[in-house]
């Protein structure tokens, strides 16, 4: 399954609503269908794919990547972009893990809580191996989609909890990146004023 997402930005761009707080969402697997996240509101909108033909050109982010199938696992990892004056600048990885037999979140959440652990211990010996015991390079969030508030608490995981879910992925990128942005700012500063 390969997903593109789009923020899409307009006229009230920087006023706090309207195109500014849409998300758009598409799934490969599924191209028919459009996912449109209307943040304030916490609402989720199926529609056709021909919506967003006109929302295109107001696409600010994209993230494409791959699926890997091992067994009862899916493992999907994206390159998140943001879109600034016709260039595209990095924001981050996406990792997306999906256990096949279970249905439930709240049941599976252990289970990933349990790889995310195995994962951030295998990530740090990697970066102790290439960059020594200075300091670590490589950073691991969990983003917990909000899915209660856009009435989607419970019940079967659909193609709707997807899109939200790689919404809140896509802000929690964009906050680490600028909190990263704004560290290393300060770090610059300090190192000047030295």
């Amino acid at each position: 399954m390969g997903v593109q997402m789009g923020a899409v930005g307009g006229p009230t761009a920087g006023s706090g609503g309207g195109l500014r707080d849409m998300w758009a969402v598409s799934f490969r697997d599924i191209p028919e269908l459009l996912y449109l996240l209307v943040r304030p509101e916490h609402k989720a909108l199926e529609c056709d794919a021909a919506m967003a033909r006109l929302l295109e050109k107001k696409l600010e982010y994209g993230k494409q990547g791959h699926t890997y199938s091992k067994g009862d696992f899916q493992l999907r990892l994206c390159t998140a972009t943001q879109a600034i004056h016709s260039t595209q600048a990095f924001l981050g990885h996406c990792l997306e893990l999906e256990y096949l037999p279970v249905s439930s979140m709240s049941v599976a959440e252990g289970m990933v809580s349990d790889f995310l652990d195995l994962l951030r211990l295998h990530l740090a010996a990697a970066d102790r191996q290439l960059h020594g015991a200075g300091g670590s390079t490589i950073q691991l969030e969990l983003v917990k989609p909000s899915y209660e508030k856009y009435g989607l608490a419970g019940g079967a995981y659909s193609r709707t909890h997807a899109a939200v879910a790689y919404g809140d992925l896509v802000v929690g990128l964009l906050n680490s990146s600028a909190a990263i942005q704004q560290q290393q700012q300060q770090q610059q500063q300090q190192q000047q004023a030295k």
